[in-house]
Parts: C-alpha cells; sequence; structure tokens
C-alpha cells in the first residue's frame, strides 16, 4: 500500500521539525511569540484555548504566560479518548500524559472561546490545516466555526498545497518566524 501524499508530508515535516536544535526552536519561537503577542493584545479575547508544546512545536510556554499576565484565561486541551478532548482551564500543575501531551491537573472545563490557537504539522497559503492524523482538532474545531483560529508554525511548514477532506477545518490566520497569513475573507 502506497503512503499518501499527506502522509508523506506529515512525515517529511515531522522528521524536520524533530531534528531542530534547540536555538533554532527558542529563536523561531521567540520571532512568533512577537507577533502572536501583538495579536492577543490587540483582541478583546478573555478565554484563549491553546496547546503546550512538545517535541519542537512552536514553543508556546511564553505566550502561556503572556495571556495569564494580562489577565485572560488559557485552555488547555486534556485527552479523554483516543479522538477526542476537552479544554481545562491551565491553572497550576500541568501533568505529562498520553503521547507526552502536558494536560491541566485541575482547572474547570470550559466550551466558550474567544480565540483558538493550533499546533498543525504544515499549512498551506490558504490556511488548510494538516495535523498529526488523529483528527482531534478538526473535530474539536468543527463546533467553533465562527471563532477565531490561528495556527502557529515554522516557515519550512507552509507548504504548496494541502487537499483537504470534508472534515478539516481550515484557519483564518498562521504565524511563522517571517510573515502572518491572514485568510482573506477575515
Amino acid at each position: 500500500m502506497s503512503m499518501s501524499n499527506q502522509e508523506l508530508i506529515r512525515r517529511k515535516l515531522l522528521d524536520e521539525r524533530l531534528s531542530l536544535d534547540a536555538f533554532t526552536v527558542k529563536k523561531k519561537s521567540n520571532d512568533i511569540f512577537i507577533k502572536a503577542k501583538d495579536l492577543i493584545k490587540n483582541t478583546d479575547a478573555k478565554n484563549i484555548l491553546l496547546y503546550y508544546s512538545i517535541k519542537n512545536e512552536v514553543e508556546t510556554k511564553s505566550i502561556i504566560d503572556y495571556i495569564i499576565r494580562l489577565g485572560r484565561k488559557v485552555y488547555l486541551p486534556v485527552l479523554i479518548s483516543d479522538n477526542e478532548f476537552v479544554a481545562k482551564e491551565a491553572m497550576g500543575k500541568l501533568e505529562k500524559k498520553k503521547h507526552g501531551i502536558f494536560e491541566p491537573v485541575v482547572g474547570s472545563i470550559q466550551q466558550e472561546f474567544d480565540l483558538i490557537i493550533c499546533p498543525g504539522v504544515a499549512f498551506d497559503e490558504k490556511l488548510n490545516r494538516l495535523g498529526f492524523g488523529g483528527g482531534y482538532y478538526d473535530r474539536y474545531l468543527m463546533n467553533y466555526k465562527n471563532i477565531t483560529k490561528v495556527g502557529l508554525a515554522y516557515e519550512f511548514q507552509i507548504v504548496n498545497m494541502i487537499y483537504p477532506q470534508h472534515h478539516d477545518v481550515s484557519m483564518d490566520m498562521v504565524i511563522t518566524e517571517k510573515r502572518v497569513l491572514i485568510y482573506e475573507n477575515y
């Protein structure tokens, strides 16, 4: 059985991301943080769903700290099954769980958000998102069509074309260390 085009892109980009050294991750993530900070500061988003970065993803710790310093609330995904998560407020201690993902230990579950910041393996110029293949985010985002969704990625994760499937949810914006891509109808 041959690998799909999506699977090839996924493998290639995950390998490339995992091969980044700590200095590069820090530097590029900081450039992305500066742009994300402006976006967050200029919205009145009070409840923000974010991810806790692992495996050389764009680092989100500084974004989480910044949002909390602004007096707003950060929610992180908590896996409740093999393909589903709920969002819990990031208060205090985080615990390393399935797939090495850090989840809040305490904190209330939230379903209303003003802004959602997503990870992804790849994005294209039309802001389609290629995830890790589990469908967690796509299933979750289906319920948030009208909420601003922002992807964080390194420039090399911007690819020519992702062929979205009917259940894939695209972003309104993608921030890389070099630019901010904005959906034209946004």
